[in-house]
Protein backbone atom coordinates (compact mmCIF):
# COMPACT_ATOMS: atom_id res chain seq x y z
CA UNK A 1 0.00 0.00 0.00
CA UNK A 2 1.40 3.29 -0.76
CA UNK A 3 0.65 6.59 1.55
CA UNK A 4 1.28 9.67 0.75
CA UNK A 5 0.54 12.62 3.37
CA UNK A 6 0.00 15.91 2.09
CA UNK A 7 -1.17 19.19 3.24
CA UNK A 8 -2.70 21.50 0.76
CA UNK A 9 -1.18 19.55 -2.18
CA UNK A 10 2.23 19.60 -0.57
CA UNK A 11 3.95 16.41 0.24
CA UNK A 12 4.32 15.61 4.02
CA UNK A 13 5.66 12.21 4.27
CA UNK A 14 5.72 9.29 2.02
CA UNK A 15 6.14 5.21 2.28
CA UNK A 16 5.06 2.29 0.64
CA UNK A 17 3.90 -1.10 3.60
CA UNK A 18 3.45 -4.44 3.01
CA UNK A 19 -0.11 -5.13 3.73
CA UNK A 20 0.59 -8.91 4.57
CA UNK A 21 2.18 -8.12 7.43
CA UNK A 22 -0.92 -7.05 9.68
CA UNK A 23 0.70 -6.42 12.29
CA UNK A 24 2.99 -3.96 10.87
CA UNK A 25 0.88 -2.38 8.71
CA UNK A 26 -1.74 -1.88 11.92
CA UNK A 27 0.87 -0.43 13.59
CA UNK A 28 1.42 1.79 10.69
CA UNK A 29 -2.69 2.49 10.26
CA UNK A 30 -2.89 3.35 13.88
CA UNK A 31 -0.56 6.21 13.73
CA UNK A 32 -1.84 7.53 10.56
CA UNK A 33 -3.08 11.41 11.25
CA UNK A 34 -6.93 10.18 10.85
CA UNK A 35 -7.46 14.19 10.60
CA UNK A 36 -6.94 14.14 6.83
CA UNK A 37 -9.57 15.55 4.76
CA UNK A 38 -9.87 12.67 2.10
CA UNK A 39 -7.69 9.70 0.46
CA UNK A 40 -6.75 9.77 -2.92
CA UNK A 41 -6.69 6.79 -5.19
CA UNK A 42 -7.61 5.55 -8.36
CA UNK A 43 -10.63 3.12 -8.69
CA UNK A 44 -11.46 3.77 -5.40
CA UNK A 45 -13.92 0.70 -4.54
CA UNK A 46 -10.70 -1.89 -5.02
CA UNK A 47 -9.15 0.45 -3.02
CA UNK A 48 -11.71 0.10 0.27
CA UNK A 49 -12.35 -2.82 -0.53
CA UNK A 50 -8.73 -3.43 0.10
CA UNK A 51 -8.67 -2.19 3.50
CA UNK A 52 -11.57 -2.85 4.72
CA UNK A 53 -10.97 -6.51 3.90
CA UNK A 54 -7.38 -6.41 5.33
CA UNK A 55 -8.37 -4.21 7.87
CA UNK A 56 -12.13 -4.44 8.88
CA UNK A 57 -13.39 -0.84 10.54
CA UNK A 58 -14.40 -2.96 13.81
CA UNK A 59 -10.48 -4.20 14.31
CA UNK A 60 -9.05 -0.85 13.85
CA UNK A 61 -11.78 0.96 16.15
CA UNK A 62 -10.52 -1.60 18.98
CA UNK A 63 -7.33 0.35 18.88
CA UNK A 64 -8.10 3.73 17.27
CA UNK A 65 -11.85 4.76 17.94
CA UNK A 66 -10.83 7.81 15.38
CA UNK A 67 -10.56 5.33 12.39
CA UNK A 68 -12.35 5.78 9.08
CA UNK A 69 -11.90 5.03 5.37
CA UNK A 70 -12.73 7.75 3.73
CA UNK A 71 -13.85 9.69 1.89
CA UNK A 72 -12.55 9.03 -1.22
CA UNK A 73 -11.29 11.17 -4.16
CA UNK A 74 -11.28 8.91 -7.29
CA UNK A 75 -8.68 10.12 -9.99
CA UNK A 76 -10.67 7.34 -12.11
CA UNK A 77 -14.08 9.65 -11.19
CA UNK A 78 -12.77 12.86 -11.72
CA UNK A 79 -10.93 12.42 -15.37
CA UNK A 80 -13.80 10.06 -16.61
CA UNK A 81 -16.22 13.33 -15.91
CA UNK A 82 -13.75 16.26 -17.03
CA UNK A 83 -12.07 13.76 -20.25
CA UNK A 84 -14.85 11.92 -21.57
CA UNK A 85 -13.49 10.96 -25.04
CA UNK A 86 -10.24 9.20 -23.45
CA UNK A 87 -9.17 5.68 -25.17
CA UNK A 88 -8.57 4.35 -21.61
CA UNK A 89 -8.70 5.80 -18.11
CA UNK A 90 -6.07 3.22 -16.57
CA UNK A 91 -3.28 5.31 -14.45
CA UNK A 92 -0.85 4.69 -16.86
CA UNK A 93 -2.37 6.32 -19.76
CA UNK A 94 -3.58 9.18 -17.73
CA UNK A 95 0.07 9.68 -16.36
CA UNK A 96 1.51 9.55 -19.65
CA UNK A 97 -0.96 11.85 -21.52
CA UNK A 98 -1.36 14.28 -18.59
CA UNK A 99 1.99 14.05 -16.06
CA UNK A 100 5.40 15.59 -17.35
CA UNK A 101 7.65 12.20 -18.84
CA UNK A 102 9.36 10.76 -15.60
CA UNK A 103 7.35 13.23 -12.91
CA UNK A 104 5.91 9.95 -11.05
CA UNK A 105 9.89 9.10 -10.73
CA UNK A 106 11.50 12.35 -9.93
CA UNK A 107 8.41 13.10 -7.27
CA UNK A 108 9.41 9.67 -5.48
CA UNK A 109 12.85 10.46 -6.13
CA UNK A 110 12.51 13.75 -3.76
CA UNK A 111 10.02 12.68 -0.98
CA UNK A 112 11.42 8.62 -0.68
CA UNK A 113 14.93 8.66 -1.65
CA UNK A 114 15.33 4.96 -0.63
CA UNK A 115 12.75 3.99 -2.97
CA UNK A 116 13.58 2.10 -5.92
CA UNK A 117 10.66 0.87 -7.82
CA UNK A 118 9.59 3.01 -10.44
CA UNK A 119 7.19 1.10 -11.99
CA UNK A 120 3.45 1.27 -12.82
CA UNK A 121 1.26 -1.01 -10.15
CA UNK A 122 4.33 -0.65 -7.33
CA UNK A 123 2.01 0.68 -4.59
CA UNK A 124 4.05 3.99 -4.00
CA UNK A 125 4.21 4.49 -7.58
CA UNK A 126 0.55 3.86 -7.95
CA UNK A 127 -0.31 6.07 -5.21
CA UNK A 128 1.75 9.12 -6.32
CA UNK A 129 0.43 8.78 -9.90
CA UNK A 130 -2.97 9.25 -8.32
CA UNK A 131 -2.04 11.91 -5.85
CA UNK A 132 0.10 14.17 -8.67
CA UNK A 133 -3.11 13.56 -11.33
CA UNK A 134 -5.27 14.99 -8.90
CA UNK A 135 -3.13 17.86 -7.94
CA UNK A 136 -2.95 18.65 -11.57
CA UNK A 137 -7.06 19.86 -11.16
CA UNK A 138 -7.48 20.80 -7.70
CA UNK A 139 -6.60 24.76 -8.64
CA UNK A 140 -8.58 24.35 -11.81
CA UNK A 141 -11.96 22.64 -10.30
CA UNK A 142 -13.89 22.31 -6.87
CA UNK A 143 -13.16 18.73 -6.67
CA UNK A 144 -15.58 18.15 -2.79
CA UNK A 145 -18.22 17.24 -5.44
CA UNK A 146 -16.12 13.92 -6.30
CA UNK A 147 -16.06 12.90 -2.93
CA UNK A 148 -17.27 9.31 -2.33
CA UNK A 149 -17.68 7.46 1.43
Amino acid sequence: MGIIEFNNFKIINAYEIDVQNKDETLIVLNNLNQDYDFIICHNWHIEKNLLTDVFPYPSLKEKNENCRWGPWLDSLRVYKTFYPNLESYELLNLSKTFLKEDQIKLTIEEICPKYKKFNPHNALYDATGSFLLIKRLADKFNLSNFLQQ
